[in-house]
């Protein structure tokens, strides 16, 4: 599973727990969150940055599990191997993380 696929996963999973909350509850302002970095890893994250994942069981429905490896996962390739625009999506897990764990 590529950190993309995870995320987009995970935001799945926010997304039907916000259908229940409502459009104004908190688990929908997350859910967007998640979309985005999943939409920005998806052309972003190299292939070989995604092998580590294989190693690991991550439920996506752990949403803070999910972004903490997602997190640390980008965080272990060195930002200048990354393509460019790839320190907008750690920042942006890093905002999204934050969120999950204050």
């Amino acid at each position: 599973m590529s950190v993309a696929e995870l995320l987009h996963r995970t935001a799945s999973a926010a997304w039907a727990r916000a259908e229940l909350e409502g459009p104004f509850g908190p688990t929908y302002s997350l859910a967007h969150a998640i979309h985005l970095a999943a939409t920005l890893a998806a052309n972003l994250v190299p292939k070989g940055a995604d092998v580590a994942l294989t190693r690991f069981e991550v439920s996506p429905g752990d949403t803070a599990a999910a972004l903490a490896h997602a997190e640390k996962l980008i965080r272990s390739v060195a930002i200048e191997s990354l393509p460019p625009g790839s320190s907008r999506l750690v920042a942006m897990l890093d905002d999204v993380t934050r969120q999950v764990h204050p």
